[in-house]
């Protein structure tokens, strides 16, 4: 059955509109503006990188930058300078990486000259300088038309904010961070419908956030030995309302079998809040058929399993018999999964 068939049926059904039909056939008759593929966007971001360092060494042995205050000068105009010339290159795909190696110098001319400003005897310089940073990376995500730079400032600026509170001894504070980034990723993607309306900003944006939630619990994991009860509730409980919200149309034993599912991963991630970041990022790519946020979990996934079996403070021996009870587990519910579905109608 085509797209079409299906729309009449409903309509003549009067499930939908009746002029529904003509207004997707419309809509899907529009010309659409190709977008390059994601893999052509990272090399895009590494050629940048590249010519970013080289443009910066280059800087450096000319002697244009003797002081802080002119890094900081030119780094503001090099940053100007990039936002004018993307709107130049706007639609050349591979003229893009020029100016954004030139907002990424910019960014690390205001940074270090910020950073060069004060004295190096505590972390106040560091602070400022990372501050500033921030405060680039947003004028870059509302001004600087371009899903790369958007989503790598939306990156910087997320791990910059779990840093700054580890930095000066506050990781509570980063806990915090990180479980806020959980909820911004899940709230984006349950509403991509609603994020669609600022498709150019929004999305971006919103797979930044959850490279930066993973990055945000990376250096979590940079602490000796913090308590990481905070970030765990907070993402189980993010993880629950998605699964909840997943489920509305499912009958009780269904939901309520679902929502222990979810909250028995707690077991495992009490120590390792990345499985349950992880296991968010699954779920919300699973139900919008996003197969960059699959994989984008399915890494993660797997290393923060990795990392939770290498923590794990007893022998070989055990480990190995909880390796077994847990794909024991698994077919087991996969098992009870598929029995449950054969007898509803669903496979």
């Amino acid at each position: 059955m085509t797209l079409r068939e299906l729309l009449t049926r409903l309509a003549a059904e009067r499930s939908l509109p009746a002029d529904l039909p003509a207004r997707a056939a419309a809509v899907l008759a529009t010309p659409r503006r190709d977008q390059p593929p994601w893999y052509l966007h990272l090399l895009v971001a590494t050629g940048s990188w590249i010519a970013a360092l080289l443009l910066l060494v280059f800087t450096a042995m000319l002697g244009v930058i003797s002081s802080s205050a002119s890094a900081i000068l030119i780094g503001a105009i090099v940053v100007g300078a990039a936002i004018g010339l993307r709107y130049l290159v706007d639609r050349v795909t591979w003229l893009a990486q020029v100016p954004l190696a030139l907002s990424t110098v910019g960014a690390l001319l205001i940074f270090g000259g910020v950073f060069a400003l004060g004295n190096f005897a505590d972390n106040t310089s560091l602070n400022r300088a990372i501050g500033a940073l921030c405060v680039v990376e947003l004028l870059l995500i509302a001004v600087y038309p371009d899903p790369l730079r958007r989503l790598l400032s939306a990156l910087v600026l997320a791990v910059a904010l779990c840093w700054l509170p580890l930095l000066n001894g506050l990781p509570l504070i980063a806990q915090f961070v990180v479980v806020t980034l959980g909820w911004a990723v899940a709230l984006l993607w349950r509403g991509e419908s609603w994020m669609a309306r600022h498709e150019a900003l929004l999305r971006p944006v919103a797979y930044g956030l959850v490279f930066g939630l993973f990055g945000g619990l990376l250096l979590l994991l940079t602490e000796p030995s913090p308590p990481r009860m905070v970030t765990s509730l907070g993402l189980a409980a993010a993880l629950a309302v998605v699964v909840w919200s997943l489920t509305l149309a499912a009958g009780p034993p269904t939901r309520l079998a679902t929502m222990a599912g979810a909250l028995l991963l707690l077991i495992p991630a009490w120590q390792t809040p990345g499985i349950l970041a992880a296991a968010l990022v699954l779920v919300l790519g699973f139900s919008r058929g996003n197969r960059l946020l699959l994989g984008l979990g399915a890494l993660f996934l797997a290393g923060f399993i990795a990392f939770f079996y290498y923590s794990l403070a007893t022998t070989l021996l055990v480990k190995s018999y909880a390796l077994i009870g847990a794909g024991l587990l698994l077919l087991a519910l996969r098992a009870g999964l598929l029995h449950a579905a054969a007898r509803s109608g669903l496979l």
